[in-house]
Parts: structure tokens; C-alpha cells; sequence
């Protein structure tokens, strides 16, 4: 009798146990991230936040650990770092791969740094095309079968592509070869950012890339007078990359399904879907602000981030500049309808990023409103394409819905198991009575 309960308490714990979520399952991916900007670095764009909302975001919601993440950088103190961002530590990333490689893995390589025609700077060295591609082949040839995603964020970035194509291996690429890549330093890259948001958010390589490439494009419009940048993407193996939409020239459809790591969370990000067109007014002019923001959970929040005419943009040069625009709180009118009276006091022009948030503390990603105030100077101005670091990717360490769900499951079934070994024994007591 007492083997049969202990048979049942033994296999409600198994069931609990195998049908709980394990957040950090071993794994046959892997990951090397690379902040490959050298010290001083340029005058356009940091890779410092690209590289940290990466590593953030695989670790958070794509079930990968540190253990499957190389995340080499030229400062050791950052969270998760590994190892400082140079030649030989990125040769050894990749040879470590393949020495830890499965039938089926997946790596993935994402390089942000600053770049030339078929060369990178990797921290105090330069690291060449055709060098980059034989660490990779040591992979490739030790594990045939693997997936191979590439990933460079860098001024003229689609020099690599016909190095580093190959079978099973996507090369994905910020710019042309020709062009140069841009964002800016205290917010990160215009395609780096929106990129691993989306994975993060679950998009396929595919996805991922086409929402980032729309990202990028507003960007150009927003810069008319700068020389434009296309990303492009390489996945059937012949060497040429393309723009979106995809699919384009054979490339596209093999992504269409590819993920960087497995979804762990349940949770999605509102969705703003209207908000007041951009337009011109007379300087004191006091405008209603709407917007219209949507979620599968309740909108508990909208506001703007108010770029002014006379609001100091950061230093390019200055990586440790703050940035912190004055925030306008919207009153919810009813349904997904959201407003704000604003006045617009003085000339010039003014950027509004929008924001919206729901009860989970998801963030939605960015929309801008853009008035000018006439009689201003007008012109250009270099603002940032993407959301507030940190304020758009939050932290669902609270929200593991799908652990919490498994684990309420496995309870259920032990306590069921249990049950049924009680009444088994109390049966045949019955029986031998």
C-alpha cells in the first residue's frame, strides 16, 4: 500500500516537473554579439545600446542564457559581457561554436561597429571580409547542417554579403556597400533597434528585417538632404542582397519561418494605429493631440516625448549625454481615443514621440507626430528614429506566463495522480475488510 502511494506522490512530481517550462533549456544555439566600435568611435552612431538591447532581449524573451551568448565588448563591466571586443576574441567565439555546434544548432552573429569596404573595427583592430568568412567556414564545415545568421549593422555593410553567403546562412546587412549606416549615439541605430525589437516580439528573420527596412525608410524621409540607407538581406545562397519587400530576387522566402530563439512570453506591446497628422501652425497656437492606441490588455497609459525648437540634442561625440525631453501625460477620451492640449508657444519645429503602455507594463513601439511652428528656422533636424532606451522593452521577468501556466498544469495533474493513489489504497483496505 504504501509503495502505491509513493508510486503516486513519485509521478505527480515527474509530471509536475516535465510539464513545467524549463526558461533556460539546453540549447543548440548559440550567439556571439559584438560591440565593435573602437575607442573614440565616430561621429554618427553608437552601437553601445544595439548590443545591450540585443543581449537583453535574447536573454529576456527568446530562451537563451548567458551560457549560450559570447558578447564581446570593449568594456568588461557591462552586464553579460564576456570578453573584450578584438580580433582574437572573435575568432575564438566562432571556433568555440564549433566545437559546441550540434546537428541543427543555429548561430547567430551580430557585429554593430564601424566599417569600410570589406573591413569592421573590432575594438583596436580591423578585421577583414575574407578573414571574417574563414572563421565562419570553420564552422560551417564542422557543422553542415546548422543555421548561419549574420548580422552586421555597419557603414557599408554590404560589402560582406558576397564573402559571407553560403548554404544555410542568412547575411543580413544594415546599408549597401556603397552607402553609410546611421542612428545616434545616445539612442542607438536606426535598424539595429526596431531589428531586435521585433525578435523579441516573436518576428521571423523575415519580419524582423522587412519592419526594420520600413524603420530605416522613415528615417530617410525624415533626412531628405542625406545620402539615404537600404538594408539589405542575402538567404538563398547567391551572394546578392536585396531590399524590401520581400520576397525579392529569390531572397526572403527562407527566412519566412527562421527565428532567433524560441518565444517565452505571452505578452504583446500595444499598438498605436492613429494619431494627429503631421502639419504646420502659427506660433501660440494650443492643438488637441490625439491618438488612437489598441492591445489584446487594457492601454493604461499614453504620452509623448516633446522635442522643443530649442531642446539640446545630444553630442554625437558625448556617449555619456543624457537625454531627457519633457514627457506630456494624454487623458483617455473613451475607448482607444487618447488626447492632450498642447500649445506650440514658440517658432521652430517640434518632434512628439508617442508611447503607449498596457497593463502588463508592455510599451508600444514609437510613432512621431511632427509640427512646425511657422515663421521658425526650419531645416533638418537629427532626432532619434527609435524609442527612449530601455523605454520600450520591459522587463517580463514578472510576466512568465507560460512557466506560471505549467506550473498550475503540473499541479493540477500530481494533485490528481495523489488522489487517485489514495483511493486506490482506501479500496482495497475496503476489499480486504
Amino acid at each position: 500500500m504504501k509503495r502505491v502511494l509513493m508510486a503516486g506522490v513519485l509521478i505527480g512530481m515527474i509530471m509536475l516537473v516535465s510539464l513545467t517550462p524549463q526558461v533556460y533549456a539546453a540549447s543548440n544555439e548559440q550567439v556571439i554579439i559584438v560591440k565593435g566600435e573602437p575607442a573614440g568611435g565616430g561621429n554618427l552612431t553608437s552601437p553601445q545600446h544595439d548590443t545591450e538591447l540585443a543581449y537583453k532581449e535574447l536573454t529576456k524573451d527568446r530562451n537563451l542564457s548567458a551560457a549560450d551568448i559570447q558578447y564581446l565588448d570593449g568594456n568588461r563591466s557591462l552586464p553579460g559581457v564576456d570578453a573584450i571586443a578584438n580580433r582574437t576574441n572573435l575568432n575564438k567565439s566562432i571556433t568555440d561554436a564549433k566545437n559546441k555546434c550540434t546537428s541543427g544548432g543555429k548561430l547567430t552573429i551580430y557585429i554593430t561597429s564601424h566599417g569600410g569596404n570589406d573591413t569592421l573595427d573590432i575594438g583596436p583592430d580591423t578585421v577583414t571580409a575574407a578573414e571574417l568568412k574563414s572563421w565562419i567556414d570553420t564552422y560551417r564545415n564542422a557543422c553542415p547542417d546548422s543555421q548561419v545568421v549574420i548580422v552586421i549593422d555597419a557603414c557599408h555593410s554590404g560589402s560582406f554579403i558576397d564573402n559571407l553567403n553560403g548554404t544555410n546562412t542568412v547575411v543580413i546587412t544594415s546599408c549597401r556597400a556603397n552607402q553609410s549606416a546611421y542612428g545616434k549615439k545616445c539612442y542607438g541605430s536606426y535598424f539595429s533597434q526596431p531589428f531586435w525589437k521585433n525578435i523579441s516580439d516573436n518576428a521571423t528573420l523575415t519580419e524582423a528585417f522587412t519592419r526594420a527596412y520600413n524603420a530605416v525608410s522613415d528615417a530617410n524621409k525624415k533626412h531628405p538632404s542625406r545620402p539615404p540607407q537600404t538594408p539589405l538581406i542575402e538567404d538563398n545562397g547567391d551572394g546578392v542582397g536585396h531590399p524590401a519587400p520581400l520576397p525579392n530576387g529569390g531572397d526572403g522566402n527562407r527566412t519566412k519561418d527562421l527565428k532567433i530563439g524560441e518565444n517565452i512570453s505571452t505578452n504583446s506591446r500595444p499598438v498605436i494605429k492613429d494619431k494627429t497628422p503631421d502639419q504646420s501652425v502659427a506660433p501660440g497656437t494650443s492643438m488637441n493631440l490625439t491618438v488612437t492606441a489598441t492591445d489584446d490588455k487594457n492601454v493604461t497609459r499614453v504620452y509623448g516625448r516633446v522635442f522643443t525648437p530649442d531642446f539640446d540634442f545630444c553630442d554625437p561625440d558625448n556617449e555619456t549625454c543624457e537625454w531627457d525631453p519633457p514627457t506630456i501625460e494624454f487623458i483617455h477620451a473613451g475607448g482607444d481615443l487618447w488626447q492632450y492640449n498642447y500649445t506650440f508657444g514658440t517658432s521652430g519645429d517640434y518632434y512628439i514621440m508617442l508611447l503607449a503602455e498596457d497593463d502588463e507594463s508592455s510599451c508600444s513601439y514609437a510613432e512621431w507626430i511632427d509640427i512646425t511652428a511657422l515663421g521658425g528656422v526650419g531645416g533638418i533636424v537629427e532626432f532619434p528614429q527609435i524609442e527612449e532606451p530601455g523605454a520600450v522593452t520591459p522587463d517580463l521577468s514578472d510576466h512568465n506566463y507560460g512557466a506560471l501556466a505549467g506550473i498550475i498544469v503540473g499541479a493540477i495533474v500530481g494533485t490528481i495522480t495523489l488522489i487517485s493513489a489514495v483511493w486506490y489504497v482506501r479500496r482495497r483496505r475496503t476489499k480486504a475488510i
